[in-house]
């Protein structure tokens, strides 16, 4: 019993060791034979999936080769059916094309930018030119109708009568020039006719201005006792008949004539065109227009009158005793009445300004007829 009980024991301390040399070797080959398996099971699994991959890629690439030759069949068959169906193109391939354009192009489409630039101009300056030609000969057409037409008005007094016509025989042809200061002022001034009767108390003034071609014309009938002042630019002319009124009367003449005061002879004598002449001299006051004070300028005039008024007035002696008479008062006042003009004069301003008026030429006993609408011609 004893015995058996130290086997027992011995067993049991034997037992771990005897174990642990008879369980590895099985233990091993177990974990050898798996990690086997598991291997072959990895070469078999990495060969399945090798195939499959060359399986599919092959496939993929027959199913592209189908594809591609599928679609170059579809456009050679495009190409076959509609040979003249340009192929689309992207707008994106458009785009680098405008942008690819080469510099000659561009400069091609800018010349010709500019040449229709420049013809579009020319043909607005053809139409402006065209314009203007059409309206100056509108202008000119409109001229030569108002020109074509004559117009004459008479106004005033409509119960006095003027006559239309009057003869005359007698002519004095002068002319007036302006100054500033010592220079003469260019195209300024008047030329003048004063007509006589040798029959009949009539005389007339005429005057036409050298720049702008304006007329004044008095026409005075003392035997009727009546006046008429016209003046007439561009055949249209004007004119009021009225009284004969030598205190009133302001026949077209230079200067101040019809505001000349204490008028006064100096004894001075000369011989103008045949006429003895004595000279007068006058000091008067002219309203300055400058002037918003409304004063007067001093002017003085000299002024050469026929000693004899019937040397160029031969029916001076006709005139109405009463008319006759007013003169002779209006001379001893210092006044001057504006019948007999004077054959030469000179008027200076207090500015320096100066008109001068002369005697050109006197023409006795040549019969001429002056129509009133003259003014016109």
């Amino acid at each position: 019993m004893k015995r058996k009980m130290l086997v027992a024991a011995a067993l049991m301390l034997c037992a771990p060791a005897l174990f642990a040399q008879v369980a590895k070797p099985t233990t091993t080959k177990q974990q050898t034979q798996k990690k086997e398996t598991v291997k072959a099971n990895a070469t078999s699994t990495s060969a399945k999936s090798s195939s499959k991959k060359v399986t599919n890629t092959t496939a993929e690439k027959k199913v592209v080769a189908k594809s591609a030759e599928g679609k170059a069949t579809q456009k050679n068959e495009v190409v076959k059916d509609k040979p003249t169906v340009a192929k689309p193109i992207a707008k994106d391939s458009v785009t680098v094309a405008k942008a690819a354009k080469p510099a000659v192009y561009k400069s091609q489409q800018h010349a010709k930018g500019a040449n229709e630039a420049e013809n579009k101009v020319s043909n607005l300056r053809s139409a402006l030119a065209a314009e203007k030609s059409f309206a100056t000969k509108l202008q000119s057409a409109a001229t030569k109708t108002m020109m074509a037409k004559t117009v004459l008005e008479i106004g005033g007094d409509e119960s006095l009568h003027i006559d239309s016509t009057f003869e005359y025989d007698v002519a004095v042809y002068q002319e007036s020039i302006e100054y500033k200061g010592k220079n003469r002022i260019k195209n300024s001034g008047d030329y003048i006719v004063v007509y006589y009767s040798s029959n009949k108390p009539q005389f007339s003034v005429q005057m036409v201005n050298r720049s702008t071609n304006a007329r004044r014309q008095f026409f005075g009938d003392f035997e009727k006792r009546t006046q008429l002042n016209m003046t007439g630019l561009y055949k249209m002319a004007s004119g009021d008949k009225a009284l004969l009124d030598l205190k009133t009367m302001d026949p077209a003449y230079p200067g101040e004539i019809n505001n000349l005061t204490k008028l006064s002879k100096t004894g001075n004598k000369k011989v103008i065109a045949g006429v003895a002449c004595e000279e007068y001299i006058s000091t008067s006051k002219k309203l300055d227009i400058k002037s918003s004070s409304g004063t007067h300028e001093p002017v003085t005039a000299h002024m050469w009158m026929p000693m004899d008024p019937a040397s160029v007035f031969p029916a001076y002696s006709s005139i109405p005793d009463g008319y006759k008479a007013e003169m002779e008062i209006m001379k001893i006042e210092g006044s001057f009445p504006p019948v007999i003009m004077p054959l030469e004069m000179y008027f200076e301003y207090a500015n320096g300004d100066k008109v001068y008026t002369y005697t050109t030429d006197i023409v006795l006993g040549e019969n001429r007829k002056v129509d009133i609408a003259d003014i016109n011609k």
